[in-house]
């Protein structure tokens, strides 16, 4: 830009052959390269401009964790941090639904946003999975919040890789949306990687049922395994059903607590409205029952095939002449009382099993249909 006076004019404006352009700044006359005004911008473009604004904000807010993984990510793929953020954050990237099966060995673990109370309040185990006949080869395992990797074994080939988690404790602890699990690891060429996986939002375990469970209307059999218990000759146990034709808990199989078989016979009402089991101490010593003591019923409505039943029981201990009633949820928890009020047990589902894609976006079926969460960083 520089300042002349054309013509020896000192009032000239304008533009000569669409090239240069003559314009007055503060008193003087000053000529420039005449601009050229953009097209106008379509709506898409500036979509994708604020999307790109967007993302260099997203990438500037990432917790130090985050930024580590994409640093030591972009090592890996000689590339930087903020490309392979902002080359996910612009694409709108497919999770794959092609199965998971080359990870070999994981050198590392580790769980970064820990939301746990106790050491051991969730176990993360990651398992090679062979589908017929099946069978799961554990890789490596991590527990939220104690968050030390522990190696598993060296996998052969296998169908699919399953990331599963366990929890026993109640009250139930929610593993919240996008909790991440970072993975290092070597593929079967032995050549090293670290990966990323997000979970969905999960309840470990989820709540326990408080509704009745209905669906007893007699017993087949029951079975309770080795090793037996001190005094367990001694003490009775009852399956009971709440009934339709009369208000009141009728007796529909019993058997003593020693291990083994035992036959019971059918009950009378086609229908009932609650089951439970209740233990006798008939002996002359008291009978201490442990924690996860199991007893397996084989029981059905009348007119419908027989299902098996697995009970798990609380540690409880009874004197002579004692008893004690356990009522029993539709997902077999089991309380104090009729209400289901007092928990007693909780036997709902204390696992999940997430299935992982070539991607490591992760599902919740095996033929990979329903869509967990995806590892892209998604806005």
């Amino acid at each position: 830009m520089a300042v002349v006076i054309p013509y020896g004019d000192a009032q000239a404006h304008g533009s000569i052959a669409k090239s240069i352009t003559f314009r007055r700044h503060k008193g003087k006359v000053v000529l420039q390269k005449k601009p050229h005004m953009r097209g106008v911008r379509t709506p898409a473009q500036i979509t994708q401009q604020e999307r790109f604004s967007d993302g260099w904000v997203a990438f500037h807010a990432l917790d130090l964790w985050t930024l580590e993984y994409l640093q030591e990510k972009a090592i890996l793929m000689s590339s930087s941090a903020s490309i392979i953020f902002l080359s996910q954050y612009l694409t709108d990237a497919i999770p794959s639904t092609v199965k998971n099966n080359f990870v070999k060995e994981i050198t590392d673990l580790d769980n970064p946003e820990l939301v746990g109370t106790a050491a051991d309040d969730i176990l993360f185990e990651y398992l090679a999975r062979i589908d017929a006949p099946p069978g799961d080869t554990v890789l490596a395992d991590i527990e939220d919040n104690a968050n030390i990797f522990n190696a598993g074994s060296v996998a052969s080939p296998y169908d699919r890789l399953v990331i599963k988690l366990t929890r026993d404790d109640v009250p139930a602890i929610v593993v919240p949306f996008d909790y991440p699990l970072l993975l290092w690891y070597n593929n079967f060429s032995d050549d090293p990687f670290l990966n990323l996986v997000r979970l969905p939002e999960i309840t470990m375990p989820p709540p326990c049922s408080d509704t009745p469970r209905t669906d007893c209307g007699y017993a087949d059999l029951s079975e309770i395994f080795a090793p037996a218990l001190p005094g367990a000759g001694f003490v009775t146990q009852y399956l009971e059903t709440l009934g339709t034709l009369a208000p009141a808990w009728f007796e529909i199989g019993s058997r003593s607590c020693s291990p083994g078989i035992i036959y019971t016979y059918p009950g009378t009402d086609p229908l009932c409205t609650g089951i439970r089991i209740r233990f006798v101490n008939n002996g002359p010593t008291p009978y201490n029952s442990p924690d996860d003591w199991q007893t397996e019923f084989w029981w059905a409505r009348t007119g419908d095939p027989t299902f098996q039943v697995d009970l798990f029981f609380p540690a409880f201990t009874l004197n002579p002449t004692e008893e004690i009633s356990f009522y029993i949820a539709t997902d077999n928890s089991m309380y104090f009382d009729a209400a289901m009020t007092q928990l007693a047990k909780h036997c709902g589902t204390k696992s999940v099993e997430l299935f992982v894609a070539w991607d490591f976006s992760v599902y919740w079926d095996q033929a990979m249909t329903s869509l967990a969460n995806s590892p892209y960083f998604q806005p």
